[in-house]
């Protein structure tokens, strides 16, 4: 199955994730999460492409990343808001002395991304001459579900925007299972179709397969996602919908705090959580590195 982002010519084609490349282009991921191997070093096998992975964002400068991409001169990166957001604190100097005139797409997974860390992304790192492509995808779904095309998909900086081609998915009433149909809706964000990539068990514990993803909404595919469809048609992940936190009878999601608490000069990154010591019992704990 050849994945192919819009926007390119026929012999200039790049694969879905903006890392799998198609011979004669180079990207690189920082390392991460498991998705990274079928990304980063099974996918790329298919095309020939140079992948470049890079551990770490500031060891021995924090102009690791940068160095990189001018050293290989690659034309794709793809990172996560987490490493966007702690560079963005270090401050844009240490990338200004690098040519980064090669990148032509700049790519973000593994949680939302607050509209802050968006600007920065586009306007240092890419001198907003790069497609910033948001992708949302999980290891359970394969492939990369939700996805702005590079240069055919106006973007909209935190959100997601289309699904992908053969990808329906669907916003439901989480109490009800309803579909919620037409724009300016938020419930939990479902899948309504099969498609190629999608997993199908878990080893040697099917039931907890079916439990987790199946059973939730019968008929469709649980994502375990809050998400919302603008006026626009565009899709916004919320976050997990076991992360959200009760407050005073107000309900916010992990992703929504970790967008605004940026907003404080004096916060450098941040990760949140609940901890409950006993059911009727819940904390809040934000992880802040101050500087």
């Amino acid at each position: 199955m050849r994945e192919c982002t819009g926007g390119y010519t026929s012999d200039d084609q790049v694969n879905l994730v903006p890392l799998t490349l198609a011979p004669n282009h180079r990207g690189a991921f920082p390392r991460g999460t498991k998705q990274h191997q079928a990304t980063g070093n099974i996918r790329p096998t298919l095309l020939s492409p140079t992948t470049v992975f890079e551990s770490t964002s500031v060891y021995p400068t924090p102009s690791q990343y940068w160095k990189t991409v001018e050293k290989h001169k690659l034309t794709q990166f793809y990172s996560a808001p987490t490493a966007i957001r702690f560079l963005r604190r270090l401050g844009h100097q240490h990338l200004e002395k690098h040519d980064l005139s090669t990148l032509r797409v700049l790519g973000s997974v593994g949680e939302p991304i607050n509209p802050e860390a968006w600007h920065w992304y586009n306007e240092h790192v890419g001198k907003t001459e790069c497609a910033i492509v948001d992708t949302f995808w999980q290891i359970e779904t394969g492939s990369i579900v939700v996805t702005p095309f590079p240069g055919a998909i106006e973007t909209k900086p935190g959100s997601v925007t289309v699904p992908f081609f053969g990808i329906e998915p669907a916003i439901l009433n989480p109490t009800t299972g309803d579909e919620l149909h037409g724009n300016n809706v938020e419930g939990v964000l479902c899948l309504k179709t099969p498609w190629p990539s999608i997993a199908r068990t878990i080893y040697q514990d099917h039931n907890r397969y079916l439990d987790t993803y199946m059973k939730p909404y019968p008929g469709y595919f649980y994502t375990g996602d809050g998400a919302a469809r603008d006026d626009h048609g565009y899709i916004w992940i919320k976050g997990r919908v076991d992360d959200v936190i009760n407050v005073s009878g107000h309900h916010l999601s992990t992703a929504e705090i970790e967008s605004s608490s940026p907003r404080c000069y004096t916060c450098w990154t941040q990760s949140d959580f609940e901890s409950g010591e006993e059911c009727f019992k819940r904390f809040w704990w934000a992880e802040t590195l101050f500087f």
